[in-house]
């Protein structure tokens, strides 16, 4: 799970070739869009450096093997309360930028934030703590999801898993945001110590 490939170059590594070649308008572009934090100040915005690795900020190869994988999770809060709402049938503009959509027979759904999930008038179907997994994960690895899963269930922690090009992201209750953190955390240390 995590990374996209496309013939032998990964889809990370094209976005960076394209970031590098468009300078600065390149580095927000990874960076994601710049918003406001409950204080005023602005940051690199709710998609943060989830994206980069933390080694200056470059993007590194897609991880595969299991082992390696959770060794590596390096899990991290990202801050605000998210939420999974159903749409109404024909939307198609948004006054706001969902984290993520999905279409389905039923109809489409979206993760949004929980304020602007209230600013559109949306019920909300859960309300979620976001972290994502820093590793960059590949989209093949077999067993991460698993795993992840399974050290969450055994604390009877929920989690809703959404794969992306480059990471891993988990929505759990917010309420149990901690624990959660702590699990993946654990899960990480003890398989090191293998």
């Amino acid at each position: 799970m995590g990374l996209l490939w496309i013939g032998s170059v990964s889809l990370c590594e094209k976005i960076k070739k394209l970031a590098g070649d468009l300078g600065d308008l390149g580095d927000s572009f990874l960076e994601g869009p710049a918003t406001a934090n409950e204080h005023g100040s602005t940051g690199k915005g709710p998609y943060n450096s989830a994206r980069n690795s933390k080694k200056g900020g470059s993007l590194t190869q897609p991880i595969s093997d299991l082992t390696h994988l959770l060794r590596s999770l390096e899990p991290e809060l990202q801050e605000g309360v998210f939420v999974f709402v159903q749409l109404p049938r024909g939307t198609r503009e948004w006054s706001v930028e969902p984290l993520a959509t999905f279409r389905e027979k039923e109809g489409a759904s979206a993760i949004l934030r929980a304020e602007d999930a209230l600013y559109l008038n949306l019920t909300p179907l859960f309300h979620a703590a976001w972290i994502t997994l820093t590793v960059t994960s590949d989209l093949q690895a077999v067993g991460l999801t698993a795993a992840v899963a399974a050290a969450l269930a055994e604390r009877g922690i929920s989690c809703n898993v959404v794969a992306a090009a480059c990471h891993d992201h988990l929505f759990v209750p917010v309420d149990r945001a901690g624990e959660a953190m702590e699990a993946l955390r654990e899960l990480s240390r003890t398989t090191a110590g293998r």
